[in-house]
């Protein structure tokens, strides 16, 4: 049988262009080596909100933790399968390689009119800290651990780097974060950099900026600054790398520089309007594409950072303090900044808050549009709320 398309990996790019083939009438067949979601499902975005959950809840059962996060995943995983398949797509699990038109898994051939890899990436090795599953982990290791670590290095401190520290700091362990760069969260603004390293020396978590580890001898860490360090785990988080496939169009994390599950899913619904509508390939700008840190407060960004905006940008700047919301959750710490261009064009927002990944799809609607100031300051913001602070931000 002749498939008009073939999808290797059912992560968030793969899941959402098979979607698109079967509404459009195509035959799909999907082959997937482990389970359906990806890691954004299964070893990242849904697993780890859902142990920030019930940390930040004061549940302190890391079984108990564990075991709820296993349902949901394993709810979901249900779910994508069932919608695929009661769509019309073959689902393969198996391990899928390519020869010309054909797809070898398990023990048969699929042909396919066009074959779309979306097979994702895997946690970055880096030279001496290579991942053993029992002192160094991965970020995918985490989930096997039979008990919270009394202590933990962290190697990097992206936002798999600040999540975990989170996790692990309100259980109880003892977290310290050694990081490369001069900054913790170093892609991120620098009022957000410097606003989280003051929670963190709050919240007791240790950090060391401009600092690697030299070398790994008996369970002790010897840093760059001299320092030596003996964790119990240590958990190397330096990024991640694509897993691509030659022979083929690769899209999502196996071919996109931002590694995010939205980002993917975008990807792939821009490829296959392109492939199959005749679209021209709508490139992404990483200016449109927010990101979020998880945790309390929740760390969210889009567009131009501060510290590369244009000469007579204009920076509007809220302490989340201000706001009644804010007192009412008993969570005042962060702030609401929102960086205009010239002509008063919002393109760019750094916010550190309770609901800040809500804040930020505001700002994303907002920029998308081609808002101005002037257009928010016009718009009427429902009182008490977070999101009266965009509103209040920009009359500062």
């Amino acid at each position: 049988m002749m498939y008009d398309v073939g999808i290797i990996g059912l992560g968030p790019a793969g899941l959402k262009f098979a979607q698109l083939a079967l509404a459009h009438g195509l035959g799909v067949v999907c082959f997937e080596k482990s389970f359906c979601g990806g890691t954004c499902l299964n070893l990242g975005c849904i697993p780890t909100k859902a142990i920030l959950h019930d940390v930040e809840a004061g549940i302190a059962d890391w079984s108990a933790i564990l075991a709820r996060k296993n349902s949901i995943v394993e709810k979901f995983r249900k779910a994508v399968e069932k919608d695929l398949t009661a769509k019309g797509a073959k689902l393969v699990f198996a391990e899928a390689t390519i020869t010309g038109s054909t797809v070898q898994a398990g023990s048969e051939d699929f042909e396919c009119a066009r074959i779309i890899a979306t097979t994702g990436s895997k946690p970055l090795e880096i030279k001496g800290l290579e991942f053993d599953g029992k002192f160094i982990l991965s970020s995918d290791d985490l989930f096997d651990l039979p008990e919270v670590p009394k202590s933990i290095a962290i190697v990097g401190s992206g936002a798999i780097g600040v999540e975990w520290a989170r996790i692990f700091n309100t259980l109880g362990s003892e977290v310290a974060i050694i990081e490369k760069a001069s900054n913790l969260l170093p892609a991120s603004d620098l009022d957000v950099s410097k606003r989280l390293e003051r929670m963190f020396k709050m919240a007791g978590v240790k950090f060391y900026k401009d600092c690697e580890v030299l070398k790994i001898e008996d369970g002790h860490l010897t840093l760059s600054n001299g320092e030596m360090l003996t964790p119990e785990k240590v958990l190397v988080a330096v990024g991640r790398e694509a897993i691509a496939i030659e022979g083929c169009e690769n899209i999502g994390d196996a071919s996109a520089p931002i590694k995010l599950a939205h980002y993917a899913s975008t990807q792939a619904q821009r490829m296959f309007e392109h492939l199959y509508e005749g679209a021209a390939l709508k490139e992404i700008s990483p200016l449109e594409v927010p990101s979020i840190v998880y945790g309390t407060p929740e760390i969210a960004a889009i567009g131009v950072r501060e510290q590369d905006a244009p000469e007579g940008t204009k920076i509007y700047n809220l302490p989340v303090v201000f706001l009644a919301k804010a007192h009412c959750n008993n969570n005042i710490e962060g702030f609401i900044k929102i960086i205009a261009d010239t002509d008063q064009k919002i393109i760019g927002a750094h916010i550190i808050s309770k609901e800040a990944s809500a804040l930020i799809t505001q700002i994303a609607i907002l920029m998308k549009f081609g808002a101005t100031v002037e257009d928010v300051k016009d718009i009427i913001f429902p009182h008490p709320t977070l999101s009266e602070g965009i509103f209040e931000a920009l009359h500062q």
